[in-house]
């Protein structure tokens, strides 16, 4: 077990991580119909204490924009631009709300991924507006998936997922997408 400490809340014992480097921690949550067949891709729960005073947790994921898969349950998506087929997506966590996050956290039970009636992850204390909304096509859902885990990773590796960095966050997100579509150079 691992002890997470947020400045408004007593410590919470929470699994051990799934990656962690230099007091940055992750973890790998599992999602209701993370498979082909739903519109939810993989999800993290984040601990990043030194991205900003008040926002520690973040919660990175994403989900596709097939109205086959997305539209039968929501209708239709909302999209950036009209070839997007996927949407990565980071959120604070409410500091408010740690408790859920550590539940969350500990759960054997998958959340329900993409639930709510617009789309938005569901039992997730999140803030609102995300920090980080990109769109992406031309990839497949692995691709997809695999720019879910690479936010994360560059987060763990130091990089804030703060709202004030959210030009950067579009920017990196549609360069990996331009990179798995073959494309190297620059990011249109």
């Amino acid at each position: 077990m691992t002890q997470i400490t947020h400045t408004i809340t007593e410590p919470l014992e929470v699994r051990d991580p799934d990656k962690q480097l230099d007091g940055r921690l992750a973890w790998r949550l599992r999602v209701i119909g993370e498979d082909h067949d739903s519109p939810a891709l993989q999800a993290w729960v984040l601990w990043c204490p030194q991205d900003h005073p008040a926002w520690q947790a973040y919660y990175v994921t994403g989900c596709s924009l097939d109205d086959e898969r997305f539209g039968e349950r929501f209708g239709p998506s909302q999209k950036q631009y009209p070839e997007a087929e996927y949407e990565i997506t980071v959120f604070a966590l409410n500091p408010e709300h740690h408790d859920l996050v550590a539940a969350m956290i500990n759960s054997e039970d998958p959340l329900h991924g993409v639930a709510e009636g617009d789309g938005r992850p569901a039992n997730v204390p999140y803030l609102m507006p995300p920090n980080v909304v990109q769109h992406v096509d031309g990839i497949t859902r692995d691709g997809a998936d695999a720019i879910v885990e690479a936010v994360v990773n560059v987060a763990i590796n130091g990089v804030s997922l703060d709202s004030d960095f959210s030009g950067w966050w579009c920017s990196a997100i549609k360069g990996t997408a331009s990179h798995f579509r073959g494309e190297h150079g620059e990011v249109h």
